[in-house]
């Protein structure tokens, strides 16, 4: 997804966010280069004890993108119609 929002839609910033309980989840953005900018309070919906959750945000740049394990991921995209675009 990060290569197609840089190669195809043409945008400056990909952002992931993650719920902090969620330790598995964190690994990933930070293995594909993202770094992590902070935590968002209460962004997340409420858990089982009504509770807001907290999210923390990772954000990779377009300027950071060819130099970052991202970019070297193998990939294949495919448009709404099957047509392969990456």
């Amino acid at each position: 997804m990060t290569r197609v929002a840089f190669e195809l839609c043409d945008v400056d910033r990909v952002e992931i966010r993650v719920d902090p309980a969620n330790e598995a989840s964190l690994t990933i953005p930070r293995k594909l280069g993202f770094v992590e900018e902070g935590i968002l309070r209460r962004r997340l919906p409420p858990d089982e004890d009504g509770v807001p959750r907290d999210v923390i945000v990772f954000s990779l740049f377009r300027d950071g993108f060819a130099g970052s394990p991202s970019s070297s991921a193998r990939v294949q995209a495919f448009d709404a119609s099957g047509e392969r675009v990456l």
